[in-house]
This record gives structure tokens, C-alpha cells and sequence, in this order.
């Protein structure tokens, strides 16, 4: 679905907040919750209120087109459509890359690569993944919404220190 449990969004508000990023790219952008939690803690937190004033880039990647709308404008910089496997080489770095329930909807060795070019393209990066698997097709005619893979601490623990809470596991660099 285009959207998630909220379980990530104070760990990624923290990391924003330490890191103050001047450029951050959302991989999975669905309904847009990590491109809010960007623009507040980069920008609004630091009183940048008005877009006028706002400091840092915040893009983003999305499979589906359909899911983009135009409250998406108001907040993402930009939104390049189209598999992150063949976007994001074409990027050039970012100081941070979330990628927020994307991996449970690739087999391993395209969450692999992935998880490759996000280490590739960022000075540090965030990747939220459930903990347990549960099936889910296609939704809303979105075949990329299918899960296919469940991720284990230890299949993650070569991109990063992996947390794990009863729903999800994060991994960060």
C-alpha cells in the first residue's frame, strides 16, 4: 500500500534532525509520509516555513505513477517515476536516502542491488522493512505493491546497524 505503519517516522524525524540534511531522496514515495517528515524536520523545524526559505532538496522516486498528487508538489522538489533499480543510478548523491517498506516488494537480489546503489548514493541512509511477512498481492492495479521477500537482521547487516522492534527492522548507515 502507499502507505505504512508509523513506526518509522520518529527514527527518521531523529535522524533529519542530527544530520540536517541538505539534500534527501524518498525511494518508495507512495502517499508521501517520508517527504512530510523530511520537509518538517529539514526545513519547518529549523523555522524555514514558507517554501521561499526552505534550505534542503527533497526528491523522491515513485513506481506508480498514479499515487502521485498534487499535494506531492507542495512538498517534493522533485519526483522522478519509474523503478528505483533504473532511477536512482542516474541521481547523483544525497545526504540521506530513506527507503521506507520497499524491500519486502523485491525479490532478494533486486533488494540487493538496491540497497547497493541507495549505500552507493547517500552519506548515510535509512531502509525500513517488516519483521514478519504477510501476503499481499497487487493493489489498487499496483503490481509493485506484491510482497515477495521477508529480510532478516542478519541478510541486512552488511549495509548497516540493523534495529529491530516487534514490526519492523531498520537499517542505518
Amino acid at each position: 500500500m502507499p502507505c505504512s505503519d508509523p513506526a518509522w517516522i520518529e527514527t527518521v524525524a531523529r535522524k533529519i534532525m542530527t544530520l540536517a540534511p541538505t539534500s534527501l531522496l524518498d525511494v518508495g514515495v507512495g502517499f508521501g509520509m517520508g517527504g512530510f517528515v523530511a520537509r518538517q524536520y529539514a526545513d519547518v523545524w529549523h523555522s524555514r516555513c514558507l517554501r521561499k526559505d526552505w534550505l534542503t532538496r527533497v526528491d523522491g522516486i515513485e513506481i506508480f505513477q498514479p499515487y502521485i498528487q498534487p499535494y506531492h508538489a507542495g512538498i517534493y522538489d522533485d519526483i522522478k517515476i519509474g523503478n528505483a533499480l533504473d532511477v536512482l543510478p542516474t541521481l547523483g548523491n544525497y545526504d540521506l536516502v530513506i527507503c521506507v517498506d520497499v524491500l519486502e516488494h523485491l525479490e532478494r537480489a533486486h533488494g540487493e542491488q538496491l540497497l547497493n546503489q541507495i549505500a552507493e548514493h547517500s552519506d548515510a541512509f535509512l531502509v525500513s522493512t517488516p519483521v514478519h511477512f504477510f501476503a499481499q498481492g497487487a493493489v489498487y492495479g499496483n503490481e509493485a505493491e506484491t510482497h515477495r521477500e521477508l529480510w532478516t537482521p542478519e541478510q541486512l547487516q552488511r549495509w548497516g546497524t540493523v534495529s529491530q522492534s516487534s514490526i519492523l527492522l531498520m537499517v542505518e548507515r
